[in-house]
C-alpha cells in the first residue's frame, strides 16, 4: 500500500524538475495569453463593443423581440397554419 501512495503522490504532485516539454509547455501558454491579450485589449479588435453595455442591451432586446414580448401576437414560429404558408 506504500508504493500505491507514493506512486499516487508522485503523479498528483510531479517530481518537481523542469523538464523540456513542461518548459515547452509552459512556454507556449504564456505566448498564448500573451498573444491573445494583445489582439484582444492592444488593438481595435471590437472586443470592447462586444462586452459594453449597449451590446448586451441589443441583444436582450432582440432575444425580447424573438419570443414575442409585449407583442399583441404570438410569433409566427409559434404558430403551426404559419409554417404552411
Amino acid at each position: 500500500m506504500s508504493g500505491f501512495k507514493n506512486t499516487v503522490h508522485e503523479i498528483a504532485v510531479g517530481s518537481g524538475r523542469i523538464t523540456f516539454a513542461r518548459a515547452s509547455l509552459y512556454g507556449f501558454v504564456l505566448l498564448a495569453v500573451i498573444s491573445w491579450g494583445y489582439i484582444l485589449f492592444g488593438t481595435n479588435s471590437g472586443f470592447a463593443d462586444l462586452v459594453s453595455a449597449r451590446a448586451w442591451g441589443n441583444a436582450l432586446e432582440f432575444v425580447r423581440e424573438l419570443v414575442g414580448w409585449d407583442s399583441g401576437s404570438r410569433p409566427a414560429y409559434l404558430q403551426a397554419d404559419q409554417w404552411i404558408e
